[in-house]
């Protein structure tokens, strides 16, 4: 089995930006709900899925509560 090599968490909420905004014709002063899952196991200190905020009008990125632990949810 070939080995999977892990993508750069902001290339990925980069391209969920980008699938989000044009999905959903968001107006750039609202504020866009990202969901994205992390690898957890090994030495990873991630708990599973995060739901952050993005403001495109401030450029500000936050995390929106407490991460929902589950395992490697990275299909999201």
């Amino acid at each position: 089995m070939p080995a999977v090599k892990k993508t750069p968490l902001a290339f990925l909420v980069g391209a969920l930006l980008a699938t989000q905004a044009g999905a959903q014709g968001i107006a750039p002063t609202g504020a866009i709900r990202l969901y994205v899952g992390t690898y957890t196991g090994g030495e990873s200190a991630s708990k599973g899925i995060y739901q952050l905020l993005f403001d495109p009008a401030k450029g500000t990125l936050r995390l929106d509560g407490a991460p929902t632990e589950t395992v490697s949810p990275s299909f999201l």
